[in-house]
């Protein structure tokens, strides 16, 4: 007997495994790909007041932003926050007047208001194998739908190489200046403004110096001037406005050259190369009682006369003068230059050193030569 019932319990376990064996296995549903994003250039217009616009790209991940440009400069995200975009995470960022939000798969743009003249800017998407820009244009400042009523004296103005001051005038009050525009770049902006400036609306007074530039307004009359240029032509703009009228001032200064005077100062060489090692290379002079006043190093300005407060600056009476800009060396003893530099394994690169006495400048430009390789 025990032995049937253990047969029979045999058959039923085998029966039951049997039909497990038979069963359909259900195979798992596979992950939702995530959506291949397609990447196209766009272009986006704006008008000049402050505004919004949203861009969805369809998908979240897959694609980051490599860069965020405008006229006056550029963001680029790290490594580490492109990673993260790939991934679909968030990003945000703000290149001078124009701010970029990445949220999932959409991209807001924000520009401010504009004071100017027509700008643009770009936004750089990437993905693994391909790139796409975004351009912006934000159209210029209109005049308003107001008449003039400032009353510009002059809406051209050229400053000698000197740099002395020009005066412009005015008809009407309660206007402010909106932006100062040096070289391209702009330098003020009253939008940004917190100081005393804010006000010359009702002050009609004005004070700014922006780079080589300086801008005043007394009792709404204009005062340009700007340093002594010694280098090359240099532009400026100058933004006014007057409730719903905006105007503008254009701007010049001419090269100061040699200041009109004979030769004082006798350079024994105006052109200099040193080899790449920077051997000290020596410059004789005939004349005394000169000055060094600015040095340029790369197109680059880091020595100036002006803001000088050392002993330096005394060197019209001492004859001595010593001075290091990044890799460019320059001393004078006795009315002697010396001028030496770093190593050089790189490139080529340049210097200019400007020199005056009374009414004459003159100018030394030298070049450095890399190592051959």
């Amino acid at each position: 007997m025990k032995k049937l019932i253990l047969m029979l319990m045999a058959i039923v376990c085998f029966t039951a495994c049997s039909n497990d064996e038979n069963e359909p296995k259900t195979q798992p549903e596979p992950p939702e790909k995530t959506r291949a994003v397609e990447l196209n250039d766009t272009t986006l217009a704006f008008e000049l007041n402050a505004d919004t616009t949203t861009i969805d790209l369809g998908s979240s991940e897959g694609w980051w932003i490599d860069e965020i440009t405008t006229d006056e400069g550029s963001i680029k995200p790290t490594a580490e926050e492109k990673q993260l975009m790939e991934g679909g995470g968030a990003y945000e960022a703000k290149c001078q007047w124009v701010s970029v939000k990445r949220n999932g798969s959409s991209i807001e743009v924000v520009v401010e208001d504009n004071v100017n003249k027509e700008r643009t800017f770009k936004i750089i998407l990437a993905t693994a194998d391909t790139t796409a820009t975004i351009t912006g244009v934000q159209e210029e400042m209109i005049t308003g739908k107001w008449d003039d009523n400032i009353g510009l004296s002059t809406k051209t103005v050229t400053l000698n190489g000197a740099g002395d001051p020009v005066t412009v005038t005015t008809e009407g009050k309660h206007w402010w200046i909106t932006s100062i525009e040096v070289d391209g770049e702009t330098l003020y902006n009253f939008y940004y403004d917190n100081t005393e400036n804010r006000n010359m609306y009702q002050t009609g007074k004005f004070s700014q110096k922006c780079g080589w530039l300086n801008v005043s307004v007394d009792d709404w009359t204009l005062n340009i001037s700007a340093d002594m240029n010694y280098e090359e032509g240099r532009t400026f703009k100058i933004y006014v406005q007057a409730g719903d009228y905006h105007d503008c001032i254009d701007g010049t200064q001419e090269v100061l050259m040699t200041g009109g005077a004979s030769d004082k100062i006798g350079l024994s060489t105006k052109e200099v190369t040193l080899d790449y090692t920077g051997s000290e290379v020596k410059i004789d002079t005939e004349g005394k009682s000169w000055w060094i006043t600015s040095i340029e190093v790369e197109g680059e300005t880091l020595y100036n006369f002006g803001y000088d407060k050392t002993e330096n600056r005394n060197m019209y009476q001492t004859g001595k003068f010593n001075q290091q800009c990044d890799w460019l060396n320059v001393r004078v003893d006795d009315w002697t230059l010396y001028i030496s530099a770093d190593d050089n394994f790189r490139k080529d690169r340049t210097f200019k050193i400007t020199l005056e006495l009374g009414n004459y400048f003159d100018h030394i430009s030298g070049t450095q030569k890399a190592k051959d390789r």
